[in-house]
């Protein structure tokens, strides 16, 4: 999500495919964990697979820079992350993305 409130999804998906139309075939994303993001460990992972991208990484959000200024609204707990980035581990591994070469 952009700072003034937009979604950023479309914006992301679209460079991912056309990334993904070139001769470079190693794309993968790295997320950005928010408080939003917490209770959508599923959608996030269904979503990396959907897409194609064969690493999923959950970066944890600092309470720095821009992310200051709105932590209230979008920080979470260490806690809260480990929590949510075991319940997404744990989804790869119980749809066993593995066949698909998902880590």
């Amino acid at each position: 999500m952009y700072l003034d409130g937009r979604g950023s999804y479309d914006v992301v998906v679209k460079w991912i495919k056309q990334i993904q139309n070139t001769k470079y075939k190693g794309l993968n994303a790295l997320m950005t964990v928010t408080r939003y993001s917490l209770p959508h460990h599923k959608e996030i992972v269904d979503e990396y697979a959907k897409l194609g991208l064969k690493r999923v990484w959950f970066r944890f959000l600092n309470n720095l820079g821009f992310a200051q200024k709105a932590w209230k609204n979008v920080g979470y707990s260490a806690e809260e992350f480990i929590e949510f980035w075991k319940r997404g581990i744990d989804y790869i591994y119980s749809k066993d993305f593995q066949k698909k070469d998902m880590r």
